[in-house]
């Protein structure tokens, strides 16, 4: 009977090692995956900034982009305008070489 007991204290103390180790283990399995939590985390808070600063340079982009477009729809505009003009005095200079040419 003592020997048993003495069996079983062993075998106590064996399993209570082993669990102690298990618990070890996991205890710095969870200490490494929190540091890689942290890290992710890190990357993911930087890549945020990123994104942010890239969405602000597209908003600034667009409004470059409309900004010249209204400038672009500008000169057409004037052109069209001098095209008109050019056209009106194409006809005039044209009528006075017309009468130039009759009274001579």
């Amino acid at each position: 009977m003592k020997k048993r007991l003495i069996d079983y204290d062993i075998a106590f103390k064996r399993l209570n090692a082993e669990g102690e180790n298990k618990v070890k283990l996991l205890t710095q399995e969870c200490e490494r995956l929190n540091i890689l939590v942290e890290k992710r985390s890190n990357e993911i808070r930087a890549l945020g900034g990123e994104v942010q600063e890239a969405q602000e340079n597209l908003r600034l982009s667009a409004q470059q982009s409309s900004k010249l477009t209204a400038e672009l729809a500008e000169y057409r505009n004037r052109l069209g305008i001098t095209s008109q003009e050019q056209d009106t005095y194409k006809q005039r200079i044209q009528k006075l070489l017309s009468e130039n040419t009759n009274l001579g």
